[in-house]
C-alpha cells in the first residue's frame, strides 16, 4: 500500500506531496533492503541510489551505443532501390492526376491533424517530464545497489 501511495504522490501531486512521495519510497527500499529505515540513514540511502542511478544510467547508454545493426554491404540495396524507385513512382503518379493529388492531400492532411492531436494530448506538460526522468534516475540507483 505504501508504494501504490508513493507512485500515486508522484503521478498527480503538488510539489511538496511529490517529496513526500519520494521521501516514502525511500523508506520503502531501505526497508525492502533489510535496514532499519531511520531518518539519517534514509537519506544517505537515497544519496547513494542517486550517485549509482548516475553511474547505471552511464553503463546503459554505453552499452547500448556499442550494439550496432551489422548488414552486408549489397544486401540492403536489394531492398532500397526497389523500394525507393516504388515510392518515386508513386509521387509522380499522384502528383500527375489532379483527383487523386487532392484525395491524397486531403487524406494525408487528416492523417496530420490526427496525429497532431493525438500527441498533444497525450506528451504531459515538462514538469511531468522532469519527475518522470527523475524516478527513472532513482529506480536505477535502487537497481543497481
Amino acid at each position: 500500500m505504501l508504494l501504490l501511495l508513493s507512485f500515486r504522490l508522484f503521478w498527480a501531486g503538488s510539489p511538496f506531496l511529490i517529496l513526500y512521495g519520494a521521501v516514502l519510497i525511500v523508506g520503502f527500499a531501505v526497508s525492502i533492503v533489510g535496514m532499519r529505515p531511520f531518518l539519517l540513514e534514509c537519506g544517505a540511502y537515497a544519496a547513494m541510489a542517486t550517485l549509482s542511478g548516475l553511474d547505471g544510467i552511464i553503463l546503459y547508454v554505453r552499452s547500448a551505443s556499442n550494439r550496432s545493426i551489422k548488414l552486408p554491404r549489397g544486401k540492403w540495396l536489394n531492398v532500397g532501390l526497389p523500394l525507393g524507385a516504388g515510392l518515386l513512382f508513386g509521387v509522380i503518379f499522384i502528383q500527375a492526376n489532379p483527383d487523386l493529388s487532392l484525395a491524397f492531400g486531403n487524406r494525408l492532411n487528416w492523417f496530420f491533424e490526427n496525429l497532431h492531436h493525438l500527441l498533444r494530448n497525450v506528451i504531459p506538460y515538462p514538469g511531468r517530464l522532469v519527475v518522470w526522468g527523475l524516478i527513472v534516475w532513482a529506480t536505477v540507483g535502487l537497481c543497481v545497489q
